[in-house]
């Protein structure tokens, strides 16, 4: 039995036969009964993003220091489930928007 055999039978995925197309087995692969993995729906709304998105606008208007910002960004992410990192990205992906609206 070669590698390919001993994955498929491991994750429980049919091998194609025959005319069968290998791609049909990937539809059947993660089809509910074959998969071992549960499909969750996605964790943020389009209605959470734009209330981070809010939120960070707000702080950005505030005009705050960096180090006030290093304290509530942390807190930010938090509240909406998000990496630290994710949220810096959008404030500074917002201020460079805010500042070339008004370049």
């Amino acid at each position: 039995m070669d590698l390919v055999h001993i994955l498929a039978a491991e994750v429980g995925a049919a091998m194609p036969t025959g005319g069968q197309s290998p791609v049909s087995n990937i539809v059947s692969l993660h089809s509910p009964k074959n998969s071992n993995v549960a499909n969750f729906p996605l964790s943020t709304s389009s209605s959470k993003i734009d209330d981070l998105i809010i939120q960070v606008d707000n702080l950005i208007d505030q005009d705050l220091q960096r180090s006030e910002l290093e304290d509530i960004i942390p807190q930010l992410a938090q509240k909406f489930n998000r990496y630290s990192g994710d949220v810096w990205s959008t404030t500074a992906f917002r201020v460079n928007q805010k500042s070339s609206l008004f370049a």
